[in-house]
């Protein structure tokens, strides 16, 4: 039955458009065969996100919020190796479990959030994160297929790696400036404006993006386009 599930799953994902990134496709069979609106595979190094693929623009930025955050199911997921269900987002425990993340969720929106971790071993590689609009439990057969779509996903993913120079992402993990590589950059510039050491320049990045309800990648793709600047008087 499980070989059956495994072969089900992987001929679906098979059956994407074949120009789409693997990351893509699986998405996109995640949020059907998981009933969700949206979902979303991110590759994590040291606990922060190099790359964020979805099957929307919405699951990116749901994903963003967790790693900026440094909250919420997704987050927990990949930090605990274990697969993290929240059926409920606006329910007591789970304001108790991501007092940072559950209300950005609820907010937009979001009210159920199930995530997989992608894992080699005790190696963490990623998360599949799967997004509701409403409240309500994976049945035992989508819990089932989130477990085999991971699966797929870590070994898809870890496929299009063995490809690339050690080191750096393969080239369907960058298709510009990696998600890690455009904070670097934004700090950097933002070192330079403010006349202060790049920690502190980080400090203030990440201070920026919690108090306007941004992820530190949407704030630094600001700082990058010059849309956004930083003073010492104030930021702005």
């Amino acid at each position: 039955m499980t070989g059956d599930r495994w072969r089900r799953i992987a001929e679906q994902i098979e059956q994407i458009d074949s120009s789409l990134p693997i990351g893509r496709r699986v998405c996109v069979v995640a949020a059907e065969l998981l009933a969700a609106n949206d979902a979303s595979l991110a590759l994590v190094v040291n606990r922060t996100t190099s790359w964020i693929e979805g099957s929307d623009d919405a699951a990116v930025a749901l994903d963003e919020q967790q790693f900026s955050l440094g909250d919420g199911p997704s987050f927990r997921a990949i930090d605990s190796l274990s697969p993290v269900m929240a059926p409920d987002m606006a329910s007591p425990e789970s304001l108790r479990k991501w007092p940072a993340f559950a209300p950005v969720a609820v907010r937009h929106d979001v009210l159920a959030v199930f995530a997989f971790p992608l894992r080699v071993g005790e190696a963490r590689l990623g998360v599949m994160s799967a997004y509701r609009r409403e409240p309500g439990e994976l049945t035992a057969a989508e819990y089932a297929d989130g477990l085999v779509l991971a699966s797929l996903a870590t070994m898809a993913l870890l496929q299009e790696q063995a490809g690339a120079t050690p080191g750096d992402l393969a080239d369907a993990f960058s298709p510009g400036i990696t998600h890690q590589s455009q904070v670097q950059l934004a700090a950097g510039m933002v070192s330079e404006q403010l006349d202060v050491s790049i920690i502190e320049a980080l400090v203030r990045l990440r201070a920026y993006a919690y108090s306007n309800e941004q992820s530190v990648n949407s704030v630094a793709r600001s700082v990058i386009s010059r849309e956004l600047a930083f003073y010492k008087e104030e930021e702005q």
